[in-house]
């Protein structure tokens, strides 16, 4: 269900962007937003590898609590 969700999100960002964006800053605009998903992917990732409950850690790297 969540790759459906992302392929029909992935389709209609890409036609608006190409529908309302002006094709000389279509360039700049990608930019943005690929810089833009690696800092969120980047901050999403960081609470959820230093979390208390242990799912997200490997038992091997990590000292016990």
């Amino acid at each position: 269900m969540a790759g459906a969700a992302f392929a029909f999100w992935l389709v209609m960002w890409s036609a608006t962007v190409q529908t309302h964006v002006p094709p000389e800053a279509l360039n700049r605009l990608h930019a943005y937003d690929v810089a833009g998903s690696l800092l969120m992917l980047a901050a999403g990732r960081a609470p959820a590898d230093r979390s208390r409950t242990g799912w997200a850690r490997p038992r091997c790297c990590w000292p016990e609590r």
